[in-house]
C-alpha cells in the first residue's frame, strides 16, 4: 500500500515544511525531480516514496507524519471517485471504536481484523444516515488510523481526514467559509440560549452545524433546559455521511437524513427553533415543475430560475412562529426582477427582517422570522454591509431587535414632521406614487382595496405586486368592515387582511379599524409609543443618535422599499445618503487641502534644464546588495485579510496611507521600519511610520544611511517600477539600475524625488476630496437632505 501512496505539491510542501512555489523551483531546476505517476497537468500526483527518496538524497529535511501517513493511504486505497466514501468508513470505524472501546481493543488483537470489521462498526453505527460504500481493506492502515485516534482523539482525527478531503475536493465541494460559518453559529445560540432544534436543510459537510456546535449551545444552556438538537437534510450521501459523523464523534445530539429537502422533505411537519442554511446557488433543476402546488410556498411559487427563493420558504415553513432563518444568497437575489413578488411579500409579511452584505461579490445574509399570529407585524427592515467587518453584524442585529424594528434611521426632520399625521403619510405615498390625494381617500390605493378573500376589486387593480398575485399591497377594506382591515387612510401603512399572512408594516401595526376608534386619531398618540408613525420617529431619532447602529448599516421604512423594484440590496440603499452633514466638512477638508497643494507646489525642486542628456555611471542593485549597502527583502504573505499584526498592502504604498490590511503572526514576515524603501509593481517609496508587517507582492530595500540615501534609491526604484513589464510579479531587482554618485549628490536627487512624490500625494488627497464634496453634494441634493440657501 505505501508504494502505492501519491502526493500533490501541497502534500510535498508540507512534507518538507516549504512553499508550494518551492516545491514548483525544483521541479523546474532538478532533472532527477520524480515524474507525476497520476492526476492532471495542472494537479499531478507524486509516488510518494519516490519522493521521500528524492528529498534524502538532496539533503532536504522531511518528515511523514502520522496523519499524512493516513491520508496518503486512504488516497492509495481507492480512486477519487470514492476517496469520500472510504474517509466515511474511517470516520465511523472511529465512532465505534468510542462507543465500544473494549469491543475494539479485542477486535484490534483478532487475525481476521479486516473481514469482522465492517460488520462491527455497523452494528454500532446503526443511526448514520447512510452505510459507507468502501471499506479499508488494510490492516495496517486501520491500526494507524486507530493510533492517530489516540494520540489527537477520534473527532480531531476525523477532522484531519475531512480537511484533505475537502481540500483534495475543493472544486466539487461548497463550504461556507469560516468566519461566516462562525458568524452564523453565533447568531443561531442568541436566539436559542435555552436549548431547542437547530435545522440545516442543506447540511452540505456539516459546517453550519458544528459552528452552532463550537459557539458552546449544547454547554451554554442553563441547568433544566432542554438539549439542543442538532438536525440536517443533505441531498449528498457523502457529505451526508460526513456531517454526521463529525457531529457524532463530538457526542453531539445530532440526526442527519439523507435525501433532496425540497422534493423529499426528510423532516415534513417538524419545526425548528432556528433554521441556518448555505442552500446551492443558481442550480435549475431543483423540481419547479413538480412543486408548483407545494404548500410551502406561503409567498408566492418561486419561478424557474429563483431556486433560492424555494429555499427560503422550505427554511421559513421548518421554523417555529417567532424562530429564526439564516439563509446565505446570492447578492442577485435581493434585486432580481423575477422574484420581486415573493420579495413584497416576505416584507408585508414581517418575515424579512435583514439583508445583510458579507463580501462585496456576495454571498447576502438574510434573517427571516416565521410570523406570528396576532403579534405586530415590524414597520422597518435593517440592511446593513459588513464586507469590510463582519463583527457589525451581531450589534447591527441586536440594535434592530431592541428596537423591534420600529426605528427608523432614513427619515428627515420633514418627513418626521409630516408624518405625525396619518393622512400626511397617505400624501406623501399618493405623491411617490403619481396617485392624488382624493384617490387615496376614496381607497384607490396602490395596493387596492380588499374583500375577506384577500381579492382585489376594481378600485384595487393598481397593485404593486405583479399581474396575478392575489395578496395585495395595503390588505385592507375599504369600509374596515374586514376582521384585520384598516380603514381607507390606515390602508397604506396599517391595514391587514386577516385571511392572508401578508400584513403592510407601518404605523397601524397591523390593528383593526376598531383600534382607530378608540380615541387615537391616525398617527397621533403618545410620542413614545411605537403604534405611531410620531413615536417611531421618535425612536430612530434615539437610535440615530446612541451610536449603536454601525455606520454601514441603516434600518429602512419597508413601506419605501414596495415600489416596483422590492429591491433589498444592501449597495442599493447603504451609501453616503446618510452622511450629507458631512457637507460643510468635506468643504473645509477641501480648502485646507488647497492650500497645502499650493504651498507643495510653490517648493517645487529647482531643476537645471540640460542641452543634452547627462550620462552618468550606474550599478545594479544586486551589486549594491553584494556591496552590503542595500538588503533586499521579499513579502511572505499571500493574504492581508486578518488577524492581529497590521499589514502594508500594494494599495497602500500606491495612495501614500496607513497600512490597511491585517494579518496573523506565522514565521517569515517582514516588518518595516522607519527609514525602509518599499516598491510595488507600480511605484516605490520610503516608509516614515514603522511597525508594519510587509504586505503581498512588495519588496523592502534597507539601506546602508551611511553610504546610501533611501529618497535616492526609492526615486529610480519608482522609475525602474513604472517601466516594468505589466506582467511582473515585483519589481525586477536584477534590472533596476541606480547612478553611482557620491552621498551628497545622492541626497540631492533625493529631495527633488521626494518633492514629487509629497506633491503627488498632494494631487491626490485633493481629487479624493474634491470626488467626495461633489459625491455628498449631489445625493444630499437629490434625496433632500440638502437644499441650496434661501
Amino acid at each position: 500500500m505505501s508504494h502505492d501512496a501519491t502526493v500533490n505539491a501541497g502534500d510535498i510542501a508540507r512534507l518538507a515544511d516549504v512553499g508550494r512555489a518551492a516545491v514548483s523551483n525544483w521541479r523546474r531546476r532538478y532533472e532527477d525531480f520524480p515524474q507525476p505517476v497520476g492526476g492532471t497537468a495542472s494537479s499531478p500526483l507524486f509516488s510518494l516514496p519516490e519522493i521521500e527518496e528524492w528529498l534524502r538524497r538532496n539533503g532536504k529535511s522531511f518528515e511523514v507524519s502520522l496523519g499524512d501517513r493516513v491520508w496518503q493511504g486512504l488516497r492509495a486505497a481507492v480512486d477519487d471517485l470514492r476517496l469520500g466514501e472510504l474517509s466515511g468508513f474511517a470516520g465511523a470505524f472511529l465512532l465505534y471504536a468510542q462507543r465500544d472501546p473494549d469491543g475494539w481493543r479485542r477486535l484490534a488483537a483478532a487475525p481476521d481484523l479486516v473481514m469482522r470489521l465492517p460488520r462491527e462498526v455497523a452494528a454500532a453505527t446503526a443511526d448514520l444516515p447512510v452505510r459507507p460504500g468502501s471499506m479499508l481493506e488494510d490492516a495496517q492502515l486501520i491500526r494507524w488510523i486507530a493510533d492517530l485516534s489516540m494520540l489527537h482523539g477520534p473527532a480531531t482525527a476525523f477532522e484531519f481526514v475531512c480537511e484533505r478531503y475537502v481540500e483534495a475536493h475543493t472544486r466539487r465541494l461548497a463550504v461556507t467559509r469560516g468566519e461566516v460559518a462562525s458568524l452564523m453559529g453565533r447568531l443561531a445560540r442568541q436566539a436559542c440560549p435555552e436549548g431547542g432544534a437547530i435545522l440545516d436543510p442543506a447540511v452540505g459537510v456539516g459546517t453550519l452545524l458544528l459552528a452552532v456546535s463550537d459557539t458552546a449551545v449544547l454547554d451554554g444552556a442553563p441547568p433544566g433546559a432542554p438539549p439542543v438538537r442538532l438536525l440536517g437534510q443533505e441531498i449528498n450521501e457523502t457529505s451526508a455521511l460526513l456531517a454526521s459523523l463529525r457531529l457524532l464523534l463530538r457526542d453531539v445530539n445530532a440526526r442527519i437524513v439523507a435525501g433532496d429537502s425540497l422534493r423529499h422533505d426528510g423532516f415534513e411537519g417538524e419545526r425548528a427553533d432556528v433554521v441556518l442554511c448555505d442552500p446551492p446557488f443558481n442550480e435549475r433543476a431543483w423540481g419547479h415543475e413538480e412543486l408548483i402546488g407545494d404548500p410551502r410556498w406561503d409567498y408566492g411559487v418561486p419561478p424557474r430560475g429563483e431556486p433560492e427563493l424555494a429555499w427560503v420558504q422550505h427554511c421559513l415553513a421548518h421554523v417555529r412562529p417567532g424562530g429564526l432563518v439564516a439563509i446565505l444568497m446570492p447578492a442577485a437575489a435581493a434585486a432580481r426582477r423575477s422574484g420581486r413578488r415573493i420579495r413584497a411579500n416576505l416584507l408585508r409579511a414581517g418575515a424579512l427582517r435583514a439583508v445583510i452584505g458579507l463580501s462585496a461579490t456576495g454571498p447576502d445574509l438574510w434573517l427571516l422570522r416565521r410570523p406570528e399570529a396576532g403579534a405586530p407585524s415590524p414597520a422597518s427592515i435593517l440592511l446593513a454591509d459588513a464586507s469590510d467587518d463582519l463583527s457589525i453584524v451581531e450589534s447591527a442585529w441586536r440594535t434592530y431587535l431592541a428596537d423591534a424594528g420600529y426605528g427608523d434611521t432614513s427619515l428627515t426632520a420633514r418627513e418626521r414632521t409630516a408624518n405625525t399625521d396619518m393622512a400626511g403619510l397617505a400624501a406623501l405615498e399618493a405623491a411617490r406614487r403619481g396617485l392624488s390625494a382624493g384617490s387615496v381617500a376614496e381607497g384607490q390605493t396602490s395596493g387596492g382595496a380588499v374583500g375577506p378573500s384577500g381579492t382585489a376589486d376594481a378600485a384595487g387593480r393598481r397593485s404593486a405586486g405583479s399581474a396575478g398575485e392575489r395578496r395585495t399591497y395595503g390588505g385592507a377594506d375599504v369600509a374596515g368592515a374586514s376582521s384585520g382591515g384598516a380603514d381607507a387612510a390606515g390602508a397604506l401603512s396599517g391595514g391587514a387582511d386577516a385571511a392572508g399572512p401578508f400584513v403592510v408594516a407601518g404605523a397601524g401595526r397591523g390593528r383593526s379599524a376598531g383600534w382607530v376608534g378608540e380615541g387615537r386619531p391616525h398617527g397621533g398618540g403618545d410620542a413614545g409609543d411605537p403604534y405611531t408613525i410620531g413615536g417611531q420617529a421618535r425612536q430612530a431619532e434615539a437610535v440615530a443618535s446612541s451610536g449603536e447602529l454601525p455606520r454601514t448599516a441603516r434600518i429602512i421604512r419597508i413601506i419605501d422599499l414596495l415600489d416596483d423594484e422590492v429591491d433589498v440590496s444592501p449597495a442599493r440603499h447603504i451609501s453616503s445618503r446618510g452622511d450629507a452633514q458631512r457637507y460643510p466638512a468635506s468643504g473645509r477638508r477641501l480648502r485646507d487641502l488647497a492650500e497645502v497643494l499650493a504651498e507643495v507646489a510653490g517648493a517645487l525642486p529647482d531643476l537645471e534644464v540640460l542641452s543634452g542628456r547627462s550620462g552618468l555611471p550606474t550599478t545594479a542593485i544586486t551589486d549594491l546588495a553584494k556591496a552590503g549597502m542595500v538588503t533586499v527583502r521579499h513579502s511572505v504573505l499571500k493574504t492581508a485579510e486578518r488577524g492581529d499584526l497590521s499589514v502594508l498592502t500594494a494599495d497602500d504604498l500606491a495612495r501614500g496611507r496607513a497600512p490597511s490590511g491585517r494579518t496573523g503572526s506565522e514565521p517569515g514576515l517582514v516588518t518595516v521600519a522607519a527609514g525602509d524603501v518599499v516598491a510595488s509593481t507600480t511605484t516605490a517609496r520610503v516608509i516614515h511610520q514603522p511597525g508594519a508587517v510587509l504586505g503581498p507582492q512588495l519588496s523592502l530595500y534597507q539601506v546602508d544611511r551611511s553610504r546610501l540615501d533611501a529618497d535616492f534609491l526609492a526615486g529610480f526604484l519608482r522609475y525602474a517600477a513604472a517601466r516594468a513589464h505589466p506582467g511582473a510579479s515585483r519589481v525586477d531587482v536584477r534590472r533596476a539600475r541606480v547612478p553611482r554618485l557620491p552621498l551628497a549628490e545622492q541626497r540631492a536627487y533625493g529631495a527633488a524625488f521626494r518633492r514629487l512624490a509629497e506633491l503627488e500625494d498632494s494631487i491626490r488627497e485633493v481629487a479624493d476630496a474634491g470626488e467626495a464634496l461633489i459625491r455628498l453634494g449631489l445625493e444630499g441634493l437629490v434625496d433632500g437632505r440638502l437644499r441650496p440657501r434661501a
